[in-house]
């Protein structure tokens, strides 16, 4: 009885999907390309923009309830996570934006619907470009919590969007690109993860 029990625990406690990524693979076939540049380099992973968002899908698994981290390295502008996303135009998005001289760096929180996009929290952060720092995302129901470098930054709840599709993305212009690498990506979930062909770009 106790054994049942404990496994029942067990399992209780490790999540129902849970997928990686080092960046290795110069093929990114796990992910979904739609805009922007992007390209392995030993082990980490580069995005370039020049011309408003560059965006990357994780590949065809929808999820609700999850955790996803990443480790960001930006040297011009930001790098950004993005999650429960309907399409290119609906998604809830962690901004990432490093001290630079004197302007203080920031972690926001924004929604897009309908490709507008509305900042609903964020504080300043320390963390300057050109160095690393490990973003965390924790999604349960409408509550959004979220980590910098493990320690808890941010928490917000918003009932817009309940799930959807989890992402990377850079932002730049013409007069000032974006160049941003990410490494050490990984998404997990409680429940067993739903799987769509494509989602609508």
């Amino acid at each position: 009885m106790f054994l049942k029990l404990l496994l029942a625990v067990f399992v209780g406690l490790n999540p129902v999907y849970e997928y990686r990524d080092n960046f290795s693979s110069q093929e990114l076939k796990n992910w979904e390309k739609i805009s922007g540049n992007w390209e392995v380099k030993g082990n980490t992973l580069q995005g370039t923009s020049g011309g408003g968002d560059g965006l990357l899908f994780y590949k065809g698994v929808i999820f609700k309830n999850f955790t996803m981290e990443c480790s960001v390295k930006v040297e011009n502008r930001e790098g950004s996570l993005f999650f429960r996303a309907v399409d290119r135009e609906n998604f809830y998005l962690l901004v990432f934006n490093p001290k630079v001289a004197n302007v203080q760096g920031s972690v926001l929180l924004l929604r897009r619907l309908k490709g507008r996009e509305t900042y609903f929290a964020g504080c300043e952060q320390q963390v300057k470009t050109k160095e690393w720092v490990k973003l965390k995302v924790v999604c349960e129901g409408k509550r959004i919590d979220i980590y910098l470098n493990d320690k808890f930054t941010i928490s917000a709840e918003d009932e817009n969007l309940e799930s959807g599709y989890a992402g990377l993305r850079v932002f730049g212009d013409i007069f000032n690109g974006c160049n941003a690498y990410f490494k050490d990506f990984l998404i997990k979930s409680q429940e067993e993860k739903i799987e769509k062909n494509i989602y609508r770009k």
